[in-house]
């Protein structure tokens, strides 16, 4: 706008009559319309920004929304208590490669639905984590592995570490991202099995059971006492096979 009045004032000022001289008029008329289309474009395109980031809004956008609705389809929640993050079996639906084509797929389609501005950045995202998925799903494993299983998981590892990097060069490697990188494989390769039987699951449910046996046994005064059968009852839960060892109750004789 300030351009437009500008170059009218300039017309106005240099040019004899130019009120009256047709080239004047014509040119302030184009520029009139040169000036008319350009705001317009700008409103437009102000309006396209404001929608892009109302689309990619992280708290009520339609592709937070329609990502809400595709986890719920496959019964996957994010836990409240461990900062809305996935754990668990949640996490091992999630990584299924039919989970992730559905997440990647249905954020294409809602792309396509909002906006065709927004499309190609919609595919470059879908694009980038459809990768980044496939690629830690491939190191989300366990059990007994083999030292050629432990061999492509380290290879799968570093891929998926590469590509992390490559794709978000500003995030910072979390303390799980580091174990995963740097001690995973050398825990396999000593033990032959996956971390996952390190996890904190057990302890906390043996913790549950010894309250129950303290529950059990707090009739005992003693409580040294009281602590050995807790002791010794929660061992001959856990390896039975001690039960063979104990001496069998002595028989009376009966009259």
């Amino acid at each position: 706008k300030d351009t437009f009045e500008q170059l009218v004032t300039h017309l106005l000022l240099t040019v004899p009559d130019a009120m009256e001289n047709p080239v004047v008029l014509q040119a302030i008329s184009n520029a009139e319309e040169v000036d008319s289309e350009l705001r317009a474009m700008n409103e437009e395109k102000e309006s396209l920004e404001q929608m892009t980031a109302e689309s990619f809004s992280r708290k009520d956008g339609p592709f937070v929304r329609s990502l809400e609705q595709t986890l719920q389809d496959l019964h996957v929640q994010r836990q409240a208590y461990h900062g809305k993050t996935f754990v668990g079996n949640h996490v091992h639906k999630l990584l299924k490669d039919t989970s992730i084509e559905a997440l990647c797929s249905n954020i294409e389609k809602v792309a396509t639905q909002t906006s065709t501005t927004i499309v190609a950045r919609a595919n470059s995202v879908v694009k980038t984590f459809r990768e980044v998925f496939c690629l830690f799903g491939k190191c989300y494993n366990g059990g007994q592995m083999a030292e050629a299983d432990i061999r492509q998981l380290h290879m799968d590892i570093e891929g998926f570490m590469k590509a992390y990097r490559q794709h978000f060069p500003q995030a910072s490697i979390t303390p799980k991202m580091h174990i995963l990188e740097c001690h995973v494989v050398m825990w396999l390769r000593r033990w032959k099995v996956g971390s996952g039987l390190m996890g904190e699951q057990g302890a906390e449910s043996l913790h549950a059971h010894i309250h129950t046996l303290e529950d059990r046994y707090r009739g005992v005064v003693n409580p040294l006492q009281r602590l050995l059968y807790v002791v010794k009852e929660q061992v001959l839960e856990a390896s039975p096979r001690l039960n063979k060892l104990q001496p069998l109750p002595k028989r009376y004789k009966t009259e």
